[in-house]
C-alpha cells in the first residue's frame, strides 16, 4: 500500500488581502533569487545587485498603487511599475547573452514578466479610463 505524501505549499503573503499581481510578483522574485544564486561570484555586486534592487523596486511600486486613492497617483505609481519591469527584461537579457542562466529559465524568466506586465496594463488601462 502506498502512503500519500502531503504537501503543503508554504504561502508567504496575505492571501486575503494581498492583490494577485502582487502574489505573482513575489513568486517572480524567489523565482530570480533561486536564479542569482547561480550567477558567477564576479557578478554579485553588479548585475545581480542591479536585479534585486530593479525587482524590490518594482514591488515597491505596486504596493505603492495597492495603497493609493487617486488615479493620477496610481498611475504614476504602475507606470513605473512597468518601466522597472522594463528594466528587469533588459537584465534577464542580459543574463542570457552572458550565459548566465539556460534557455529554459529565459523562458520562465520571462513568460513571468510577460503575464505581470499584462496585468499592469489592463490596471493602466483602467485608471485611464473616465
Amino acid at each position: 500500500m502506498q502512503e500519500k505524501k502531503i504537501v503543503k505549499k508554504i504561502i508567504y503573503y496575505d492571501s486575503k488581502s494581498d492583490l494577485e499581481i502582487i502574489k505573482k510578483y513575489q513568486d517572480l522574485i524567489i523565482y530570480v533569487y533561486n536564479l542569482l544564486k547561480k550567477y558567477p561570484s564576479i557578478e554579485q555586486f553588479n548585475l545581480v545587485n542591479d536585479t534585486k534592487s530593479t525587482l524590490l523596486s518594482g514591488l515597491k511600486s505596486l504596493v505603492y498603487v495597492k495603497n493609493t486613492y487617486g488615479k493620477t497617483d496610481k498611475l504614476k505609481h504602475l507606470m513605473d511599475a512597468q518601466a522597472k519591469l522594463s528594466i528587469l527584461m533588459i537584465l534577464v537579457r542580459i543574463a542570457i547573452k552572458s550565459k548566465y542562466i539556460t534557455k529554459q529559465n529565459y523562458t520562465a524568466w520571462s513568460y513571468k514578466i510577460a503575464e505581470i506586465n499584462d496585468m499592469l496594463q489592463k490596471w493602466i488601462r483602467s485608471c485611464q479610463r473616465p
